[in-house]
């Protein structure tokens, strides 16, 4: 699931991907890899109109005031997550994020 974007310039840099385990939200991994120029605008259009402003959807894995998800500076733009999208990716780690993540396609 798509749970957001860091934005940058006049879209975005990463969207940032969860994974629903036991009815929440988890964050599993900031992908920026696999975007032409192109699929970056097609995907930001898809979002867009799932910007959400309340508080952000995932579920804390991490100590407070911990975000794996930005880093200082960054905006981040939560996004209901409603929009699924195909990853290619190396392997899991233990606590279940993706290493070497590809973006491949927006899901129906």
């Amino acid at each position: 699931m798509i749970g957001g974007y860091v934005a940058h310039g006049k879209n975005f840099s990463f969207i940032i991907i969860g994974e629903y385990r036991d009815g929440d939200l988890y964050y599993v991994k900031r992908v920026a890899a696999g975007f032409t120029p192109h699929l970056r605008d097609q995907v930001f259009n898809q979002l867009k109109p799932h910007l959400e402003v309340s508080l952000y959807k995932f579920a804390r894995t991490e100590p407070v005031g911990s975000r794996p998800y930005c880093r200082q500076n960054e905006r981040v733009c939560p996004v209901m997550p409603e929009r699924r999208c195909e990853l290619e990716f190396v392997e899991r780690t233990h606590s279940g994020r993706l290493r070497h993540a590809l973006f491949r396609r927006l899901l129906s």
